[in-house]
């Protein structure tokens, strides 16, 4: 048979202590910060030059349509070559955002 002592009795055994350790440990080891992504560099935000021809078609349209001329004019002059005045022309045309009332002239939608 085995003997009680009484010197066990009042006293917590070690492991009870270290249990609550583990945990924080765990929990500290979760709380670890993550490492974030760079963040992209800001950049100057880029007008399309679709998006610059739609104001320009909406700033010289007082109702009676503009000229092709006159929006090639003013395209030209904000730095949109030629070949972007035409597609970006057609694209907007194609979304239903202008139209051509007669050749030649354009119109806001």
């Amino acid at each position: 048979m085995r003997t009680i002592s009484s010197e066990g009795i009042g006293r917590t055994p070690p492991e009870i202590h270290e249990k609550p350790q583990r945990d924080e440990q765990k929990i500290e080891e979760k709380q670890t910060p993550v490492i974030s992504k760079p963040e992209p560099e800001e950049k100057e935000t880029e007008i399309e030059p679709k998006e610059m021809l739609a104001a320009i078609i909406d700033k010289l349209d007082t109702g009676k349509g503009t000229s092709y001329a006159a929006i090639l004019e003013a395209a030209l002059s904000s730095g949109i070559d030629g070949e972007s005045v035409e597609s970006g022309i057609k694209e907007l045309m194609a979304e239903g955002r202008c139209y051509e009332p007669k050749i030649g002239v354009l119109r806001k939608v």
